[in-house]
């Protein structure tokens, strides 16, 4: 269940805001200050009041009546298997919406119309509500077909103690039980905004709910739950909040004064024995409340849930705040998340699938939707917040690499892993390799080392990782000595090395237009690769070549080879892009066979691991 799409009306800084448009994952809303991105989280939360939008637009002479109605409208999208647990939760009867056009093609087989809703990816209830109504009025019911008016429905009636529907006749949309306002009411219960404000959620009344309020007030109770009756997942709970706080080892509850609880921390490990040496929640930043309730969301829901985080680089740090998003991204991909931010840092981390720019146009926000596949677009909504997402300001430690292929494919490579020293890392290209070994090497190498260790606000250093083109063990052993050990060398001449497959290089020639119609087989990769890879490609050609001698992979020019591969199959229609087809070859490995990189994603983490 998820928000599909919004619009927002006659609301401060809004007259209308036009269609917004949310995904799974994460979704991030940017803008300078003051330009409409709270107040489209207070929209979002659905518990708003009237603010009318104040502006010559809407009040054009001195005397004019203010239109004193705000608005919102939203769209849930919900799976056939959602709807059909979530009616399974309730009892009596309820109707499945047909249109006009369909009534016919039912006949009388009502069991089978009502069966297929339950096997949709996704159906749309649409829903509206003005500040001065107490209800939301549905606009719009899912039936099966997406034309003519909705007039009637099929009636199931659960029976057999709620197990199924039976009982099935057709009869006019009236006062059967609404499938929008059953939506909308299980939708409330998987919606948390959290606003960049303090809480006072430090202890409460003991209790036996594990359901947070959505003021996250009962904190105390629900965690305290969670500690007595699940340790697993309350420890795995405290291994998340001490990777975004390094000074939190344990978040511990305690009962007090009788029928109370409070949230206490333990900052010191050495001392977790120690009670008395106890630091009381309320005596903590309002970042780390925040972030314990945040955390307890994703980790104890059952269902996928929406989560929206208002500013959460206005309560945390910036490494704080980037290492949160990634726990969530990484750990529970299940839910919605809707993030309002002005920071690099977590819109980089996010890597979001929509990105919606608020900018001020007088008299009113405008919004700009952007998709994370934009990249122009992208560029436009990362300048207003004056940064790239290259940035490693917030960062725990660099990796330097060759370029920007490397920087993209390795943090895919790196994805997956389960490795505390991941968490915090920024991959970034260095501007020109050339350098490192050049006339100016070593002015660069300061530059480069002092940029990473010179301040406090920029995170240290783990080394560079470079292609060993076709250096000479003296060059390597050079380089090694004027970087003061942090430069590294691939094993092999380049990165294009390491996806020289022809099962992968099938399947990203076979996506490219020239070969639509004319499809290339992994056996034909492998017979161009055979006849023409142990020639010009490599300086002294292999004994016993094949495409998986470990000493051809090594020595052979792989990105020369793919250049004139893609040439010579596409009749020079066509040629390799290394920053294109690169990471595709590098995606396709990875998510067909993850162990495919084992050597190269363990020679990274080595690497990593040693700056520790």
């Amino acid at each position: 269940m998820q928000i599909k799409n919004f619009k927002i009306k006659n609301y401060k800084s809004f007259i209308d805001s036009k269609e917004i448009i949310f995904e799974k994952g994460f979704n991030v809303i940017v803008g300078q200050n003051n330009v409409g991105k709270t107040a489209l989280l207070e929209g979002l939360s659905f518990s708003f009041a009237s603010k009318p939008h104040v502006s010559k637009e809407s009040k054009p002479i001195p005397n004019s009546a203010l239109n004193a109605i705000s608005s919102v409208e939203f769209s849930i999208s919900v799976s056939g298997n959602e709807l059909y647990n979530i009616i399974r939760e309730g009892a009596g009867s309820y109707g499945f919406p047909i249109n006009t056009s369909m009534e016919q093609s039912i006949g009388t087989d009502f069991e089978m119309y009502v069966n297929k809703f339950f096997e949709e990816d996704s159906l749309e209830f649409l829903f509206q509500k003005d500040s001065n109504q107490g209800n939301w009025l549905v606009r719009q019911r899912p039936s099966l077909s997406p034309t003519g008016k909705v007039i009637n429905c099929i009636v199931g009636t659960l029976i057999g103690g709620g197990q199924k529907l039976d009982a099935f006749q057709k009869k006019p949309l009236g006062n059967i039980s609404d499938l929008g306002e059953i939506i909308y009411s299980r939708f409330l219960s998987k919606i948390y905004c959290f606003r960049a404000e303090r809480m006072n959620i430090a202890s409460c009344q003991n209790g036996v709910s594990i359901a947070l309020q959505s003021n996250a007030s009962n904190l105390a109770e629900v965690l305290h739950i969670l500690q007595s009756r699940n340790r697993p997942r309350f420890a795995r709970y405290n291994t998340f909040v001490h990777q975004i706080f390094q000074t939190i080892y344990e978040v511990r509850i305690i009962p007090v004064d009788g029928n109370r609880l409070t949230i206490n921390l333990v900052i010191d490990e050495h001392d977790s024995e120690r009670d008395d040496l106890l630091i009381p929640l309320e005596d903590c930043g309002t970042g780390v409340s925040q972030v314990l309730a945040i955390l307890y969301v994703a980790i104890t829901a059952e269902a996928p849930k929406v989560i929206i985080i208002d500013e959460p680089n206005s309560f945390l740090h910036p490494g704080a705040a980037r290492k949160l998003i990634e726990i969530l991204k990484r750990n529970f991909p299940q839910h919605q998340y809707i993030v309002s931010t002005h920071s690099p840092e977590v819109i980089s981390a996010a890597n979001p699938n929509t990105i919606t720019l608020l900018k001020w146009s007088r008299p009113e926000t405008e919004l700009i939707q952007l998709h994370n596949d934009n990249m122009q677009e992208l560029s436009v909504c990362l300048s207003e917040v004056g940064a790239r997402l290259s940035d490693v300001f917030g960062a725990d430690k660099i990796l330097w690499v060759e370029g920007k292929t490397e920087e993209e494919c390795f943090e895919l490579i790196l994805s997956d892993v389960d490795n505390d020293s991941i968490i915090g890392l920024s991959i970034v290209a260095v501007r020109n390799t050339g350098d490192f070994d050049g006339k100016k090497s070593d002015l660069i190498w300061d530059i480069y080392t002092r940029l990473s260790t010179g301040s406090a606000l920029l995170p240290p250093l783990v080394g560079f990782v470079f292609d060993r083109e076709q250096k000479t063990d003296k060059e390597i052993d050079d380089l090694k000595r004027k970087s003061k050990g942090i430069v590294q060398f691939l094993d092999r001449r380049m990165y294009e090395n390491y996806l020289l497959d022809p099962t992968a290089i099938s399947n990203v020639i076979n996506s490219l237009q020239t070969f639509e119609d004319n499809k290339v087989t992994p056996e034909t990769i492998s017979d161009w690769i055979l006849a023409n890879g142990n020639n010009k490609y490599i300086d002294i050609p292999v004994d016993d070549f094949s495409v998986e001698n470990s000493e051809w992979l090594a020595k052979v020019d792989g990105a020369k080879l793919l250049h004139d591969l893609f040439v010579d199959l596409s009749d020079s229609k066509e040629s390799y892009i290394k920053t294109v087809h690169s990471y595709q070859l590098t995606k396709i490995l990875n998510d067909s066979r993850p162990e495919y990189f084992d050597d190269l994603r363990n020679y990274l983490i080595k690497i990593i691991d040693e700056k520790k």
